[in-house]
This record gives structure tokens, C-alpha cells and sequence, in this order.
């Protein structure tokens, strides 16, 4: 095995343990704390592709009033 290999090995191993102990220190991402100001709310949509199988989530804004209806 050369070198190289090794320390790719090496760093990818601290870049996954820092991404699993950032995952159980803090838990899922999300937004509830966000405090929104403005004239517009967020809305959320997913996007699903059967032909390559990917998903995409949209955010966008939205007007308060169509919101609340």
C-alpha cells in the first residue's frame, strides 16, 4: 500500500468521525429556530424524478396571506 492511499484513508476517517459526532451532538438540521421577518413565509415542496430516481427539495417564498388560507 503506498503513502498516498494511507493518508487519504486516514483523512477520510477524521472527516467521517467529525460528520458522526457533529450528527449525535446536534442531531437532524432543520429550521424551527429560524425567526422569519418580511412580507413573505417559506414554503417547502419535494420533487421526485422516477426516470433517475433523485429527489430535490424546493424552497421558496410565499406570500403571508396565501399562506394562511
Amino acid at each position: 500500500m503506498e503513502v498516498f492511499s494511507v493518508v487519504a484513508l486516514v483523512i477520510y476517517c477524521v472527516f467521517l468521525l467529525i460528520a458522526i459526532m457533529a450528527s449525535i451532538m446536534y442531531g437532524e438540521c432543520n429550521f424551527n429556530s429560524v425567526k422569519l421577518t418580511g412580507p413573505f413565509q417559506v414554503a417547502h415542496m419535494d420533487a421526485h424524478c422516477k426516470k433517475d430516481g433523485t429527489a430535490l427539495s424546493i424552497w421558496y417564498p410565499m406570500d403571508k396571506e396565501v399562506y394562511n388560507v
